[in-house]
């Protein structure tokens, strides 16, 4: 960060802050204005024009990811009752000299509830309450690359591809009880272009603290067929 100056003025039983900025470089910047109040309510914006992601200290230092950030985020309401809306992109995107595309997300908190929607080369959905602490998510997998992710853990002789979906809910205060669904129409894992596993049309079942394969037939190195059905703790 280049620069950071705010300034406030109380009005009115609130405190204002006039519009300010936080300089990342003379032309990346983020714009921020909102006041609060002492009964607890506020307002607030945050609009970003586009910002390198290397101009944020923790990411350059790591040297993790390269892209250009754009935000835009709204807040209201009370403090034990916040009201956020907003959207959130990276064009470029670059982890661990991986591309992977541009990466949305839309996300808001209403009512206790957080909700993020976004997609990458994937669609994916999250809910938590933040009092309750119940949680939902979903993934759809629709041809999806799998090499940037092999690449991101350091295993750059794997590829792959997936599609289907992913389901899972639960309360993160027990954790134990979780359930969880995977409906998958095909997956293809390579190493260094020769295949590994080919396998199409299968479940995989988390519940009661186990992982459940129904009986399925995967077809392994290119060659032989294998027929698997498992259960795991």
């Amino acid at each position: 960060i280049e620069n950071l100056l705010i300034k406030g003025n109380i009005a009115d039983e609130k405190i204002h802050f006039t519009p300010f900025q936080i300089l990342f470089t003379s032309d990346q910047f983020l714009d921020g204005s909102g006041w609060i109040a002492t009964d607890k309510k506020f307002h607030f914006n945050l609009i970003s024009n586009g910002i390198f992601l290397d101009q944020i200290n923790k990411i350059d230092e790591q040297d993790i990811a390269e892209g250009i950030l754009f935000l835009n985020l709204t807040g209201e309401g009370t403090l034990d009752n916040p009201h956020i809306k907003g959207e959130l992109a990276v064009k470029e995107l670059v982890v661990n000299n991986k591309e992977l595309g541009d990466f949305h997300i839309d996300l808001s908190v209403a009512d206790f509830l957080a909700k993020v929607t976004g997609r990458l080369n994937f669609d994916f959905s999250a809910a938590y309450h933040l009092n309750k602490k119940d949680f939902t998510l979903d993934i759809h997998f629709d041809d999806t690359d799998l090499s940037p992710y092999f690449n991101i853990a350091d295993l750059k002789d794997f590829s792959g591809m997936i599609s289907g979906k992913m389901q899972a809910s639960g309360n993160t205060s027990n954790i134990k009880q979780t359930t969880g669904m995977g409906e998958f129409l095909l997956l293809n894992l390579f190493m260094q272009e020769q295949e590994l596993i080919h396998a199409e049309n299968f479940n995989i079942v988390f519940k009661n603290n186990q992982i459940l394969i129904p009986d399925m037939q995967i077809r392994l190195l290119e060659g032989g067929n294998l027929d698997i059905g498992a259960s795991a703790d």
